[in-house]
């Protein structure tokens, strides 16, 4: 879900584009394991598992796409 570059990294010969391979980072070092479970229940691709000593932390997951932008949304109130 994160990335460096929002669109890829530019031009690349074709002889290093075959050369390229994806790497799955299974295992999660930095998030707190509040934010790998949510990120584990809202994407397909990939499930990660915590990895060293992950904090518990806490997390909430807001999905806005279908809000009308004139609409306040008051995270506060539970």
């Amino acid at each position: 879900m994160q990335s460096i570059y929002s669109d890829g990294v530019g031009e690349l010969r074709a002889d290093y584009k075959e050369k390229l391979i994806l790497i799955q980072k299974e295992e999660n070092y930095r998030c707190a394991t509040s934010v790998i479970d949510v990120l584990n229940k809202i994407r397909s691709d990939i499930r990660q598992v915590p990895a060293g000593e992950n904090q518990p932390g806490s997390a909430v997951y807001l999905n806005l796409s279908n809000i009308n932008s004139d609409e306040v949304v008051d995270v506060a109130k539970g």
